[in-house]
């Protein structure tokens, strides 16, 4: 006997077998079965597989005549011995932790009969393109099944053996959609969960059955919610229509479809390699060179797209607004690519190119007060907004990604998409000189916000800032954030060294305040709140790793934001805590993106 049983149907997945097969026998947690079903294979399949079996007992090797899936799946649930099966497709990855997960789940809520997780999606090479992101609790999963939206993921999911063979397993009849049939009648002996954590990474590539039978696909599912519904008397009038799945159907549209999915989420490497071989595929169309464009923007592909479909009016009405775009991101790319040498191009020249291109896109304009000073006046979420930036600093490149590519969209899309009301306060860790705290501002004006920052010139920039837009309920403390009261100094020991490269480290002379978090909930008042936003230069992790200091303020947050210092530890530290804590997390580029799970 075994605790879990693991169950993967293999056909011709030669290319990738190997490193399905390794990401099950390098599980953390080692009581299981590997149950391989060859269903009829005429590559290297079958040999892979006895390979893997001579050097680990765990794994049985069951090969058969070409049958289909469903019915082979049910084969290696009659063959199982473990109280858990957990399902794994052959050109998939488990995360290490998955099975340790899943069984102490299963085993400490006993009304629950299956549980699913979070996953990444990876396309044919195996780099990243995406989240996918599933309810946590049972109704909203349920909810979703019966409007006709499965919402498990099938080779993410462990299922109570019992029970599986209790509702007779698979229905061949429903294939390819035998999964959504599987899990609503599950939902209807028992409860179905999803764990915050990624759990699984899918591969996605143009050969996935539902994309090869679609109408069939749609079919069967109508079929197996009208059997829900007849099950549980609902009424029928009522039965939502599943639509027709409306994947791509040629390699180069696949290409542009995992672009899009990787932009979204940050992934601008994998970005730009999908859209460069969409575009080898399909080199002439209008719809391939547009993607190109797209992939290889990068984190400026807000502004590619905008370029793109405003290029030819623009260019008639803002004939300057276009050269001098062109001109700001000339020097951009020769000034990266002569950084720590004496550049040949003034940097007010640089700076000033940047802002007008912005400023001339937008209708806004610049202004010189003092030497050294730039103010901006533009508009922001239909709202008017003056910015101070100093000419001799980063601080343009703060304002390109705060307020230009909206860096923290993510967390606001998040708040949005719950339909929730903010909690009265937010804590700005790391303000810099205000533009994250106006930003966020422009979204919540009734909000209260308390901005930390360590630097004087920066709190100094910051105060400005905040008057000039009349944000007068804001709380500004000169202090790093830190786990307890101490003294803090600031260093530029990493990346490149330079004057913007800042953090605070612990020192007993430090010249600068450390805000320790007891101290901070005391000057919250004792109100809720609503977002935290962490940005301290890799002193996240410091905060993260004090479990005991750390909590009390999670405890009071609703939605997290923290940027990602990866010189200084991996995100996934970060992001297991706040898992454990509930928070359901997102990772979208560098910044962690968290919501409290309300129960």
């Amino acid at each position: 006997m075994c605790k879990v049983s693991v169950i993967i149907p293999i056909w011709n997945s030669e290319r990738y077998l190997a490193e399905a097969i390794e990401s099950v026998i390098n599980q953390t947690f080692p009581d299981f079965e590997l149950i391989a079903l060859d269903d009829g294979s005429t590559d290297q399949s079958l040999q892979i597989l006895k390979n893997f079996a001579q050097k680990d007992s765990r794994i049985k090797i069951i090969s058969c005549e070409h049958q289909g899936y469903s019915p082979l799946l049910n084969l290696g649930l009659s063959m199982a011995k473990g109280e858990y099966i957990a399902r794994m497709d052959s050109d998939d990855i488990c995360i290490s932790e998955r099975f340790e997960k899943q069984v102490a789940f299963l085993d400490s809520h006993l009304d629950y009969v299956a549980v699913g997780s979070q996953a990444l999606r990876i396309d044919p090479e195996g780099d990243p393109i995406g989240y996918i992101n599933f309810p946590l609790d049972h109704d909203a999963i349920d909810t979703s099944q019966m409007n006709g939206k499965g919402k498990i993921m099938h080779p993410a999911s462990m299922i109570r053996q019992k029970v599986l063979l209790e509702i007779n397993g698979y229905r061949p009849e429903f294939e390819p959609g035998e999964d959504y049939d599987l899990f609503l009648r599950l939902a209807e002996v028992g409860k179905l969960a999803n764990l915050p954590n990624v759990l699984l990474k899918y591969r996605m590539h143009t050969k996935n059955v539902t994309v090869e039978k679609k109408e069939h696909h749609q079919r069967v599912k109508q079929q197996a919610l009208q059997e829900a519904y007849n099950r549980q008397n609902l009424n029928q009038e009522r039965v939502p229509t599943i639509l027709i799945n409306d994947s791509p159907s040629q390699e180069s549209d696949f290409r542009f479809l995992w672009m899009e999915m990787a932009l979204s989420y940050g992934s601008y490497q994998s970005a730009r390699k999908n859209a460069w071989l969409g575009f080898q595929s399909k080199p002439l169309s209008k719809h391939s060179i547009k993607s190109l464009i797209f992939g290889f923007g990068g984190i400026m592909t807000s502004y590619s797209r905008k370029i793109y479909h405003t290029f030819f009016p623009v260019f008639r009405e803002r004939p300057v607004a276009l050269l001098v775009g062109l001109i700001g991101r000339s020097l951009d790319y020769a000034k990266a690519a002569i950084d720590r040498i004496k550049s040949l191009i003034p940097k007010e020249m640089y700076t000033l190119a940047l802002l007008c291109s912005y400023l001339q896109w937008t209708g806004g304009r610049i202004s010189r007060p003092v030497t050294g000073l730039f103010k901006i006046h533009t508009k922001f979420q239909n709202k008017d907004v003056n910015i101070l930036l100093r000419s001799q600093s980063s601080d343009i490149m703060t304002f390109t990604e705060v307020i230009m590519s909206r860096e923290y969209a993510p967390v606001i899309n998040l708040i949005q998409k719950e339909g929730c009301e903010l909690a009265p306060l937010i804590i700005d860790a790391g303000a810099n000189i205000g533009l994250s705290t106006i930003f966020f501002k422009s979204y919540f004006p009734k909000a209260r916000v308390i901005c930390i920052e360590p630097d004087s010139e920066n709190v100094a920039l910051l105060q400005k800032n905040l008057n000039e837009n009349h944000l007068y309920d804001c709380d500004v403390i000169q202090a790093g954030l830190w786990y307890k009261d101490c003294n803090l100094a600031i260093s530029h020991d990493f990346r490149d060294g330079l004057p913007w490269a800042v953090r605070v480290i612990e020192q007993e002379v430090g010249g600068i305040r450390g805000v320790g978090i007891t101290s901070l909930l005391e000057v919250c008042l004792g109100q809720r709140i609503g977002l935290l936003k962490i940005d301290i230069e890799g002193s996240e992790f410091e905060l993260f790793r004090r479990t005991e200091a750390i909590l009390p303020l999670l405890e009071r947050s609703d939605f997290v934001v923290v940027e990602i210092h990866q010189e200084f530890g991996d995100i996934s530290e970060i992001q297991n805590l706040l898992s454990n804590n509930a928070f359901y997390t997102v990772i979208v580029g560098h910044l962690l993106v968290a919501r409290k799970i309300i129960i």
